[in-house]
């Protein structure tokens, strides 16, 4: 069922709105005439991303060229993606400006930060709409962060507006240091950067992949390899003098499972993003057994992201 609300969003910002409700029903490609002149051939799900992003549309001259492939474009962007990377654009310029730099490189700025990074599978843009949601919002003031999948240093700046006096990364892919480097100087973060990911073991291992995306990790599988730097958990833990941590790591976080209770009591928050039901299952038990409370759960479908905070009472 459409709710009343969506209901009412969809006759707002469409002329032939009897049209796109029946596409909802039948699953099939309709033209949807939008109010604000575009007219496009969407799926019900292509429609919503670009119907809960109507106001900023205005923004930009937008054509589509393929079933699932738009250009959008104005005199700061031209850019050719899926639906769903348009409506991220759409929905981090209503609240951001943003600034083409290059065929994959943005800006995005507001008079709180100033982020450069790539578009490669909506990374750069994913993260900031992350930070809009609220996900890793926490208090951090006068605070050391340890940022496990530190990705292009998004969120070492994010954590920086809500505080934290220092941001220890960890990210290792080391086409994203660059960018690390630029954001944690653009926005005066006291960063320690590490180009390595985290395991059970230190170790050099081997990850295949397409894209060095933000979803790049030990699950993906792809015709290219890099060597990457691993480090055990359990040292990246006790050397950080962490009071919180965050870890995005894709597949990494199952190696907590291996860290002893005592060492994962060192840090008082951890914010996880659990790739997969059976990780997610051992690490609210790992949690649980050592002494945390599961503060907080997405319940996402493949990734979930988990809170645990520690219980100062625990024997």
């Amino acid at each position: 069922m459409v709710s009343l609300t969506r209901l009412a969003r969809t006759i707002h910002v469409t002329k032939n709105f009897p049209t796109v409700l029946l596409s909802r029903q039948n699953c099939k490609r309709v033209p949807v005439k939008f109010r604000n002149g575009f007219t496009f051939h969407l799926t019900w799900s292509q429609f919503v991303l670009l119907r809960d992003n109507y106001g900023t549309m205005r923004d930009f001259s937008i054509q589509q060229i393929s079933d699932d492939l738009f250009r959008m474009s104005n005199d700061k962007l031209d850019y050719i993606g899926s639906a769903n990377d348009i409506s991220l654009i759409l929905k981090v310029k209503s609240n951001f400006q943003i600034e083409q730099l290059g065929k994959e490189n943005f800006r995005i700025k507001n008079e709180k930060f100033d982020l450069i990074g790539s578009f490669v599978t909506s990374g750069l843009f994913f993260l900031v709409n992350e930070f809009l949601k609220g996900d890793y919002a926490c208090d951090c003031n006068n605070m050391t962060v340890l940022d496990i999948g530190g990705f292009q240093g998004e969120t070492a700046v994010f954590f920086t507006l809500m505080g934290a006096k220092k941001v220890i990364i960890y990210e290792p892919v080391a086409e994203h240091h660059k960018f690390i480097l630029q954001n944690v100087a653009r926005n005066n973060v006291s960063a320690e950067i590490h180009e390595e990911g985290i395991g059970e073991v230190n170790e050099i291992k081997a990850i295949s992949y397409e894209t060095a995306t933000v979803g790049l990790g030990f699950n993906v599988v792809g015709t290219k390899n890099m060597l990457v730097k691993i480090r055990n958990v359990s040292e990246v833990i006790e050397s950080s003098g962490a009071d919180i941590a965050k870890l995005d790591c894709e597949g990494g976080e199952k190696s907590l499972v291996c860290v002893p209770c005592s060492v994962l009591r060192k840090i008082r928050l951890y914010m996880i993003e659990t790739h997969g039901s059976s990780i997610k299952k051992a690490l609210v038990q790992k949690f649980l057994d050592s002494g945390f409370n599961l503060i907080k759960d997405t319940n996402g479908d493949p990734c979930s992201l988990v809170y645990f905070e520690r219980r100062e009472a625990f024997s």
